[in-house]
């Protein structure tokens, strides 16, 4: 659940994104060094080659603002990491959605359509928890570990979220690794780390 504090810095920097994007500098050299990496990696598919010049431009404003968001983070802002993650969630999505389905769209404008998804389900879900839990958000830890080596007593959990894996169905790092080459993410750890097929 994003905090009230949280909800406005992600406004703030919804904002900025376009104050980035008009700096040329800033893009072209993130265009450049994004089109660099797509010559090393040798990952050119009909996919990579579908992004044009604009498209390009606004990936590179969202890789500006995530690289600026992480390093607040690193520097110890307020714990900003549950903010970064959305952010990345949201770049994710759009990735996802520019090529699955190349068409004439402003890539800021449907990421900002992410973001703001992510802040409106965060308020239905603290809504809902305000509603069921006596009026107070309990106390919630994630932990992203094996189920059998988790640091926690015996008897001490009350609900467990999962998003299964379909195993043999979906290969999951084929369908993320756009998403994870953007991110700057280590996309040959996933596919050997990966739950499925």
């Amino acid at each position: 659940i994003l905090k009230n504090e949280e909800i406005k810095y992600i406004m703030d920097k919804i904002n900025e994104i376009f104050t980035i994007y008009e700096d040329m500098y800033v893009i072209n050299k993130e265009k450049t060094l994004l089109l660099d990496k797509l010559r090393e990696e040798k990952r050119s598919s009909k996919k990579i080659n579908i992004l044009n010049d604009k498209i390009l431009e606004q990936i590179a404003s969202i890789r500006v603002l995530l690289r600026h968001i992480h390093g607040e983070v690193l520097s110890g802002s307020d714990n900003l990491n549950g903010v970064y993650n959305a952010f990345q969630t949201a770049f994710s999505a759009t990735i996802w959605s520019i090529l699955e389905n190349p068409r004439d769209l402003c890539i800021l404008s449907f990421f900002c359509k992410k973001i703001r998804k992510i802040i409106n389900r965060s308020e239905e879900l603290k809504a809902f928890m305000l509603q069921n839990c006596n009026n107070k958000i309990p106390e919630v830890k994630v932990f992203s570990n094996d189920a059998q080596n988790l640091p926690i007593d015996d008897n001490v959990i009350d609900l467990i979220i999962t998003s299964p894996p379909y195993v043999n169905a979906m290969d999951y790092h084929k369908m993320h690794k756009y998403s994870l080459f953007f991110l700057d993410l280590d996309f040959d750890n996933f596919r050997k780390r990966e739950i499925g097929a």
